[in-house]
């Protein structure tokens, strides 16, 4: 350690020495006072050693170029010693940055200005601390010497935001960023995430009404969904990126997860190890195609998963959808087997075409309900992502291929074509004719949406504007996608209206529990108004959801707004009126363990006083399975036990339920309600 403080250009000394006037009394302080820490305490890191003295050159040599730059040793300790520059506040010019460094506090860089990130530059974060970028970072590194974004103390630091379109020349290119909450891509925030890595954070990518290209990325082991998409009438491009779950939390939450009209292009990507490899509701129109509608030899592999592709709530995935004359392929050479509940489920008006596809060996395991409808014909008789090169197509692997009632997609096939074809005014004439005629016209609504941002035509603003006093099934549909217009055009009030007519005009549907959800992102997201995004996630929380698309979206609010001001809430504490130190603070539902379970599970949960408990168990459609009701149970750390079987006694199937717990204190009128879910794998 002596050899390290006066190496030159490489310890303390070098980096404080001043340039002139320089004394051996300066130099040896820090020496003594480095000896005095460590006999001190020896539970001190060298790290909080360094910062220690740190503060105390700033105080007594406040001359020292110490002081002046900042600098410390802080961070890794598995590092190369090096100088560990700090920095926070805001980036107001164009700056580049080399080396190590920790941001104290949460860093901006401002609309119109860029940090350039040298390759092999590390930047370290404290707990829940965050990076927003309203103008440009420029972070590219190389293969060889990356560019990493990690955790500086033992809590996992907050985000790198990427916030508007001023954010767009944005870039992370071989990065690595590791133990975070999220990357953000917010309000037309339209980046580029190539060759990076996302490691051990909480959630992947979070895309709020943006268009990111998410290219050949890695995301590994998220405790939650891999890609998490609200984005209104965008077309996110996720592509070759390896999503899996290894260790962390396996066959829960999904590989990409897309909602609200999202319209993404999803093509060569691995997803294995999640509950679902691919979410997608909220009445979007997807591919699994580049942005250009061009199909790769070898497409998704979707493997592995509780469920392979869900599609929900009048969605429409075209996963291998023929489209013209010669034959055009959409999405076709997807390996999607060895999910072991489904490989596709179509449900509430979901629809799924996919032929041409590698369902393995024991063919497409699909399901179908409440309106949905799954084409998995024409089957590839071996897997495109083998060695084997035979992909010729056989129609004699999957016996039921087609589930649902029989849709008429014609329109569909025709507006696609037009698109693929560049011909953009037809495909606009031809998508009114589908809203007038009432052919698919949720579809044709979000495809005009989708022209207009990739083309910039900016008159289908006004056609759907000018729809909007009628009365027609659609006008929900219709409703939020302008809103989502007027959140880009910056009509926050207006699109909060548009919101409330979907709310007060369908009362308890689908769509107005969708609006309420995109009020909390615009409140959050658009507005950065904490206080109204509470008060909505409040009214969300009430509703006392058993829904599993709903659910994933309120943990995500929920965690969203936690991570936005500044750490987790808290639920109100006993610590003035418990005076036990053993009994728990505040009411919580700590989960279920095993988890998957067979036969059975124990729910654990917290009473800080004595409460009544009802703990309802619900299939995934919604249906209650079993229920225990507690009319008076003890402060404390408490079990119920589910044994596999419902009300009948009989055992359930294997799959995904749902538990909600309602907890009331006998003592006041406090309420706490949560919902989980839990997985019976046999």
């Amino acid at each position: 350690m002596r050899k390290l403080l006066v190496y030159n250009n490489g310890g303390i000394i070098g980096a404080i020495a001043p340039t002139v006037g320089s004394s051996q009394y300066e130099c040896g302080y820090i020496l003594y006072r480095f000896n005095d820490l460590v006999h001190q305490d020896l539970a001190l890191t060298y790290g909080q050693i360094f910062k220690t003295l740190k503060e105390e050159m700033s105080t007594n040599f406040s001359s020292m170029e110490f002081f002046n730059n900042g600098l410390t040793f802080f961070g890794d300790p598995s590092m190369t010693p090096s100088i560990y520059k700090h920095r926070s506040g805001t980036i107001a010019s164009a700056k580049t940055w080399s080396g190590n460094f920790i941001i104290d506090n949460s860093l901006t860089i401002i609309n119109a200005r860029t940090l350039t990130l040298l390759p092999g530059t590390n930047v370290f974060l404290p707990g829940y601390t965050s990076i927003t970028t309203n103008g440009t970072l420029n972070a590219n590194g190389t293969t060889v010497n990356k560019i990493t974004f990690n955790k500086s103390s033992a809590y996992d630091w907050g985000s790198l935001v990427f916030d508007g379109a001023s954010s767009s020349g944005s870039v992370l290119n071989n990065g690595v960023v590791k133990n975070a909450a999220n990357i953000q891509c917010l309000n037309n925030a339209n980046i580029s995430i190539t060759n990076s890595r996302l490691d051990n954070c909480y959630q992947g990518i979070y895309i709020y009404n943006s268009a990111p290209q998410l290219i050949t990325n890695e995301i590994i082991d998220t405790y939650g969904n891999g890609i998490y998409g609200e984005a209104n009438g965008k077309s996110p491009l996720i592509k070759g990126n390896v999503i899996k779950k290894i260790t962390r939390n396996l066959y829960n939450y999904q590989g990409i997860y897309l909602q609200n009209y999202t319209n993404p292009f999803i093509t060569e990507n691995d997803i294995q190890g999640f509950s679902s490899g691919i979410w997608y509701g909220g009445g979007g129109s997807g591919y699994f195609t580049d942005n250009y509608y061009i199909t790769p030899g070898v497409n998704n592999r979707i493997a592995n998963n509780l469920n392979g592709i869900v599609v929900a709530y009048g969605s429409y995935l075209m996963a291998g959808l023929e489209v013209g004359e010669p034959q055009i392929f959409s999405g076709h050479l997807n390996s999607i087997f060895g999910n072991s509940s489904n490989d596709a489920v179509a449900h509430n008006n979901g629809t799924i075409i996919a032929r041409q596809n590698w369902w393995g060996t024991d063919g497409a395991q699909t399901y179908t309900t409440s309106g949905g409808y799954i084409d998995a014909s024409s089957p590839l008789a071996s897997d495109p992502w083998s060695d084997n090169p035979n992909r010729s197509i056989s129609g004699s692997i999957v016996e039921n291929p087609i589930e649902g009632d029989s849709t008429n997609l014609n329109d569909i096939r025709t507006g696609l074509s037009l698109e693929i074809d560049n011909r953009i005014q037809d495909a606009i004439n031809h998508y009114k004719n589908m809203i007038r005629s009432l052919s698919h016209p949720k579809f044709a609504l979000v495809r005009l949406v989708g022209i207009k941002n990739r083309h910039s035509i900016s008159n289908i603003q006004n056609y759907l504007v000018n729809l909007i006093p009628g009365n027609a099934a659609f006008k929900p549909a219709l409703l939020n996608l302008v809103a989502g217009i007027y959140l880009d055009a910056e009509r926050f009030e207006e699109a909060m209206q548009l919101y409330d007519l979907i709310i007060t005009g369908y009362p308890n549907s689908y769509d107005a529990t969708n609006a309420l959800f995109e009020k909390f992102f615009a409140a959050l997201h658009h507005a950065n108004d904490l206080t109204l995004a509470s008060q909505l996630l409040s009214q969300l929380q009430a509703l006392s959801l058993t829904n599993e698309d709903f659910l994933t979206r309120l943990e995500v609010a929920e965690f969203m707004l936690n991570t936005s001001s500044g750490g987790l809430f808290k639920g109100k504490t006993a610590e003035s009126e418990n005076t036990n130190t053993n009994l728990p603070k505040e009411y919580s539902l700590l989960g279920n363990y095993p988890n998957p379970f067979n036969p059975s599970t124990t729910i654990s949960y917290t009473l800080p006083y004595q409460s009544s408990v009802e703990l309802i168990i619900y299939d995934i459609m919604g249906a209650k399975v079993k229920s225990f009701s507690i009319s008076s149970q003890s402060a404390g750390y408490q079990n119920i036990l589910w044994d596999g079987k419902n009300e009948n006694g009989n055992p359930v199937a294997s799959g995904i339920y749902l538990y909600r717990i309602n907890i009331k204190s006998l003592e006041d009128s406090e309420t706490f309600v949560k919902t989980a879910k839990l997985l019976m794998l046999k």
